[in-house]
């Protein structure tokens, strides 16, 4: 069969069969992006769509690409089938949802939010925007982490997309919207902070738009795909979970490129003039859910360097970009871990950086009521011989709080955490330690709890606790559901982690320790990863400093000089290594992650003692998979586990 190749300029390559099929792919580096495969309707199932494809791969080839990846809608039918044959991995990824425009405008939680008028907030549209200067513009989608050229800002609507600012000017949402034929789609929602009263700002400059532009009348549906569950849940707070349908989801396919001789494909160059740019006004235009398989330019950018535009040619590979691995630091030497006086100052003060969720003025004072005592900072020194080490390491911390009936040997004490308060729909709390001498003191300090709790909108609490009578009868007073079951904390001694297959071979070069990585990157891969809603068991992630964890354990992967991926893990006190996130935003992800953690083992082994626990918290599906991996068959200690609805 013959193919066309009509343009080669750049990075972007475009393959034409006589019917007028076509493949179009980006090359950023070693990578090579799909972003259509387009087949009219009438030579389907024709053999066209793999001709192609193969095409592609031996183009790609040529070009120096190892891999080929592409995104495409689950509602394409025959597309994963087509990838799948030729040897490709599909997965499924970000669902796409839809929902009726006019139940949306119409409804009254989103009418109120249509109304509101918050002081400070200001909502500036992308056609505002695009008046700027360049830099200036450039150093503000930087803040979340999106990399487009001014063309790739084209193809979005000027008006109903654009930045919330907060009241000192500072950008902390960003929202990007495209019109279709009969529907409105939201591209990108994103406030890498978490506060979802600027995601609503954000939400209610592109409605407002919306409705000037001819409202449900115009546009009967509103789409969306829903790249982290935080959206997803805002989404069905407003309308009801009813009335959000997934239409589709986005698919994700990958294959590396193996050597391809293939005598029935045939290659010929048949470039015209303004080809290229006809090519690229179509990709601007080209609709996510129609299309054959389509990457938001967005997201496109991921494996390419700072500050390069859509066009810019960029031939590094990966492995290229690479450091050398930092030399392990000497064995640490054994100290007393018995009290907190043992541990350098910055042990007591995690960080100093200014912090949105101040805790309370009058915690300061201590005293609640008679025989209850609020643990703080300034008094946390009277209860070192009460509290665990590791409590005392945390409570500086302004999510961490603490309860005690005295500061005496014999005082029963609770130390909590709240979570998810950047998710304004179901914040939750978590009671790390508890220690109830009688149930008289556990039941003041579980209504003193309830009460503190009360004013920052909780609505669960839940715990795990070493099981006795006392705590069992004093939480199930307490209209806690209890139950005795394993616990979701693993404790493995570094000896354990090197006898896994994981301890075995070498990392990449483009896998470095923390200590490698400059601060600008670190908080790039920070906010890379709070883009993408994941922030580990670390709920002040985006305010910890560098410093905090362990820079020669914990592991980043590197792509294209930026961090897409990191495994953090900072030494308690109690001299436990504790997993605090372990992600990956690369192109393979899965296999990045098994880098980090082979990394990360042998670097432990030259620094601690191999009896050292390592903690893992099995908060979610994919760490519990990944530790059952590692350790078939292993358990933990039995618990006390507990959980109670406040709201």
């Amino acid at each position: 069969m013959q193919i066309y190749k009509t343009v080669d300029s750049n990075n972007l390559i475009r393959l034409e069969e006589d019917s007028g099929a076509a493949v179009t792919m980006y090359q950023s580096g070693s990578v090579g992006i799909i972003i259509a495969i387009q087949v009219p309707r009438s030579d389907r199932e024709e053999g066209i769509g793999t001709a192609l494809l193969k095409a592609a791969e031996i183009e790609a080839a040529k070009h120096g690409i190892k891999s080929l990846e592409s995104d495409f809608s689950s509602k394409v039918r025959g597309m994963t089938e087509l990838f799948e044959s030729r040897g490709y991995e599909v997965t499924e990824t970000y669902p796409i949802l839809s929902m009726d425009m006019a139940k949306l405008i119409s409804n009254e939680r989103v009418k109120k939010i249509l109304n509101k008028n918050v002081p400070g907030i200001k909502f500036a549209s992308l056609e505002e925007l695009l008046m700027m200067q360049w830099d200036q513009l450039v150093e503000i989608l930087d803040k979340f982490s999106i990399r487009l050229s001014s063309s790739d800002l084209g193809r979005f609507s000027q008006s109903a997309s654009g930045v919330v600012y907060d009241a000192g000017g500072e950008p902390k949402a960003f929202v990007l919207s495209s019109e279709k034929e009969d529907s409105f789609h939201v591209d990108f929602l994103a406030a890498p902070g978490g506060d979802g009263s600027f995601v609503m700002a954000a939400l209610q400059g592109m409605l407002l738009e919306v409705i000037a532009k001819g409202g449900a009348q115009k546009y009967p549906t509103l789409t969306a795909i829903s790249a982290n569950d935080t959206i997803k849940k805002l989404l069905e707070n407003l309308l009801g979970a009813g009335n959000l349908n997934q239409v589709a989801r986005v698919m994700y396919a990958s294959r590396d490129l193996t050597p391809i001789d293939d005598d029935d494909i045939d290659i010929v160059e048949d470039i015209t003039e303004g080809a290229e740019d006809e090519v690229r006004r179509e990709v601007r235009t080209v609709l996510f859910q129609d299309n054959i398989a389509w990457k938001p330019a967005w997201q496109r950018g991921r494996h390419k360097k700072d500050n390069k535009d859509v066009g810019e040619a960029d031939a590094t590979d990966k492995s290229e970009s690479g450091q050398e691995a930092k030399k392990a630091a000497a064995p640490a030497e054994e100290k007393d871990a018995s009290t907190v006086s043992d541990f350098p100052d910055e042990f007591m003060s995690p960080y100093d950086m200014d912090f949105d969720y101040d805790k309370d003025e009058d915690e300061t004072d201590g005293l609640i009521e008679e025989g209850l005592v609020r643990i703080c900072e300034d008094n946390l020194e009277s209860f070192e011989s009460i509290l665990p080490i590791d409590a005392l390491y945390n409570l500086p911390r302004p999510y961490f709080r603490g309860l005690a009936t005295g500061s005496d040997e014999d005082s029963s004490y609770i130390v909590y955490e709240y979570k998810d308060l950047d998710n304004e729909i179901d914040n939750k709390s978590q009671i790390l330690w508890m220690n109830i001498r009688d149930e008289d003191a556990g039941a003041s300090l579980i209504s003193e709890y309830t009460h503190e709790i009360g004013d920052h909108d909780i609505t669960e609490t839940y715990l795990e606790t070493a099981p006795d009578d006392i705590k069992k009868k004093v939480l199930s007073d307490a209209d806690f559901k209890i139950s005795e079951r394993e616990s979701d904390y693993v404790l493995a001694t570094l000896d354990e982690f090197l006898d896994t297959p994981f301890a075995r071979g070498r990392a990449p070069e483009y896998v470095i320790g923390l200590g490698e990585v400059g601060e600008r990157q670190f908080k790039r891969g920070v906010g890379n990863c709070l883009l993408n809603n994941k922030k580990g068991v670390v709920e002040d992630l985006a305010y910890l400093p560098m410093e905090w964890f362990d820079g020669d354990v914990s592991t980043c992967v590197i792509t294209d000089d930026k961090v897409s991926g990191m495994l953090l893990l900072h030494q308690l006190p109690s001299r436990r290594l504790f997993v605090d996130l372990l992600f990956s935003a690369s192109g393979d992800a899965q296999m990045d992650i098994i880098n980090m953690i082979r990394r990360s083992i042998q670097a432990a082994a030259k620094k601690y003692p191999h009896d050292t626990p390592i903690v893992l918290y099995r908060h979610n599906k994919m760490v519990k998979g990944l530790v059952s991996r590692m350790f078939p068959g292993k358990t933990a200690d039995t618990v006390l586990s507990g959980k109670r609805k406040e709201i």
